[in-house]
């Protein structure tokens, strides 16, 4: 039982690693091409983010049956996929909310999705305190989240204005003009790095018959 355990632990960290480079894309759209990001982007990023953070639990359970040696190995892993989940979110989420929030035109919902994106970002805060993730963090993570906060609080404030009934979800955002933030992207750490990390050093914990296989 054991053995079975604790290689649905590696399938998962495995799989988990895979769906963290797959957010990292994502995270990079607003980056990459501020002008045509629309809020569909937004809704991708969101979505591959829950996912990732969907197995963080599901792998965590399946760690807490192992035993022995092992689980300390996957146990160092998984706290270093962890962090950088958390780490891609929160660049990912600040990139967004930046280009978002200049739109002069938003889609209806949008109120609630960044109220939901407050309560996430409340969420990372708790999880980047913890005491084992805080040498794994950057050292400005603190000043993201807190800017990450004040642009959602403005976006909030702001949703009966900036709401657009009558265009469609692709074509609600519009261009606009004036830049309501001070966050630079191109400044910003890099949290590849971490997952970069997490990868390397989680290696020896990983099968060759694992990393081939991704969990159903």
């Amino acid at each position: 039982m054991n053995d079975q355990t604790e290689h649905d632990a590696e399938r998962f960290l495995t799989a988990l690693e895979q769906k963290v480079q797959e957010l990292l894309v994502l995270s990079k759209i607003p980056i990459s091409n501020p002008a045509k990001l629309s809020f569909v982007d937004y809704k991708k990023f969101r979505e591959k983010s829950d996912e990732c953070l969907s197995f963080l639990v599901v792998i965590e359970g399946r760690i807490s049956e192992v035993e022995g040696e092992r689980k300390d190995l996957l146990s160092e892993q998984f706290d270093k996929l962890v962090v950088a989940t958390w780490s891609v979110l929160m660049e990912g989420s600040i990139g967004f909310l930046t280009v978002l929030s200049e739109r002069e035109y938003l889609p209806v919902g949008t109120r609630h999705v960044f109220e939901q994106e407050l309560k996430t970002l409340s969420e990372a805060e708790d999880v980047m305190k913890e005491n084992k993730n805080q040498k794994l963090l950057a050292d400005n993570m603190a000043e993201k989240r807190a800017k990450a906060k004040e642009i959602l609080k403005v976006v909030i404030e702001r949703a009966p204005e900036l709401l657009n009934v009558e265009d469609d979800l692709d074509e609600a955002i519009k261009s606009y003009s004036e830049v309501v933030s001070t966050v630079d992207l191109d400044q910003e750490s890099h949290p590849e790095a971490t997952l970069d990390d997490a990868s390397t050093s989680g290696s020896e914990a990983i099968s060759d018959d694992a990393a081939a296989s991704e969990p159903e």
